[in-house]
């Protein structure tokens, strides 16, 4: 069975570090992006099984960002 994907889109690179290393001694796969547009480009390349979302981003904020992924058919399931 393949790894979950988690994808943790913070821009706080400790929590990041503290999310990744905790997630990842669970055994997930984990990604992260520092801003919301690096988020969405992350998504279109690994397709996460989950998100962990910051609200309060850089470039695209955490709402837009989660709005932009329900109204896509490829992306809505996460």
């Amino acid at each position: 069975m393949a790894k979950r994907k988690i994808l943790i889109i913070e821009d706080e690179q400790d929590m990041r570090e503290l999310l990744t290393l905790r997630l990842s001694s669970s055994g997930y796969d984990v990604y992260s992006a520092a801003d919301g547009e690096e988020g969405l480009e992350k998504i279109a390349q690994i397709i996460p099984d989950l998100i962990i979302l910051d609200l309060m981003l850089p470039r695209i904020g955490g709402y837009e960002l989660c709005w932009r992924l329900k109204a896509d058919k490829k992306f809505d399931h996460i």
